[in-house]
Formats: structure tokens, C-alpha cells, sequence
């Protein structure tokens, strides 16, 4: 599918990406009693919007909306 990502699961319906980077920054996220290493909501934020640009961008540009607009 052209994903950045080495591989996408799902945790209680919430769908997350994996990619191991290990330069990438990154922030603690606690989610029932585990901690997480999360990309800051910044730098998803820009790539979603980079991606959002390009021919296939629908998908980007809605989960823009649903994030910042709550719709």
C-alpha cells in the first residue's frame, strides 16, 4: 500500500503504525497501566498535512479534520 510504517495493529479499536527510527523523538504515553513511546502529536500533525497534499490524500486530509476540528 506504500506505507511508511513496518507494521500496523490495532489496540481496542484504536489503529496504531509502528516504525522503528531510532532518531526519531518521541514521548512517554501511559494507556491502561503500559507506557508507550509516541511521536509527538506535532510531527503527526505535519506528516498527516504532507500527505494530505498528494493525489491519494483524502484519508489524510479527514483524520486532519476529525483531529483538530473533532469532525
Amino acid at each position: 500500500s506504500g506505507s511508511d510504517y513496518g507494521e500496523t495493529i490495532y489496540i481496542d479499536n484504536v489503529k496504531a503504525d509502528i516504525r522503528i527510527d531510532p532518531k526519531q523523538k518521541y514521548e512517554m504515553l501511559k494507556y491502561k497501566d503500559f507506557e508507550y513511546k509516541v511521536v509527538p502529536l506535532e510531527t503527526i500533525i505535519k506528516a498527516k498535512a504532507e500527505y494530505a497534499l498528494t493525489k491519494w490524500g483524502q484519508k489524510h486530509k479527514y483524520d486532519l479534520k476529525e483531529m483538530i476540528l473533532n469532525k
